[in-house]
C-alpha cells in the first residue's frame, strides 16, 4: 500500500524509528483492530437523545477485550473446558491447583 509507505518514511524521517510492516497494516475500521490486547472499532453515528432533542456522536472510538482469544488461551492453558449442551457452549473452570499467567 502507498500510503503506509509514506508513513514508513515519515515514521523514519521523523521519529528516526523502524516500522515493521509484518506487525502494521491499514485496514477498514469496520473490522476492527486489534492494539495492546484491546479490540478498537469505530463507533460512528452513534444517537443520543437528550431531553427529547436528538444529538448525533461522531468519531468515537469503542475498546472492547477480545474475550473469545482470552478464552481460547484459559482453555489452551488447562483452566477451562468447553461444555456444549445442544447451541448452548459454556466455559466450566477444571483447575484450581494453578496459577493464571497469560
Amino acid at each position: 500500500l502507498a500510503i503506509l509507505k509514506e508513513i514508513e518514511i515519515a515514521v523514519d524521517k521523523e521519529l528516526n524509528m523502524q516500522i515493521h510492516l509484518d506487525k502494521s497494516g491499514v485496514k477498514h475500521h469496520s473490522d476492527g483492530v486489534l492494539f495492546l490486547g484491546y479490540r478498537l472499532l469505530g463507533n460512528y453515528d452513534s444517537k443520543l437523545n437528550f431531553g427529547g432533542i436528538q444529538r448525533h456522536l461522531s468519531n468515537r472510538i469503542k475498546f472492547s477485550v477480545p474475550t473469545q482469544r482470552l478464552l481460547k488461551r484459559y482453555m489452551n492453558k488447562g483452566f477451562l473446558q468447553k461444555a456444549k449442551k445442544g447451541k448452548n457452549i459454556k466455559y466450566v473452570a477444571r483447575r484450581v491447583d494453578k496459577w493464571i499467567f497469560l
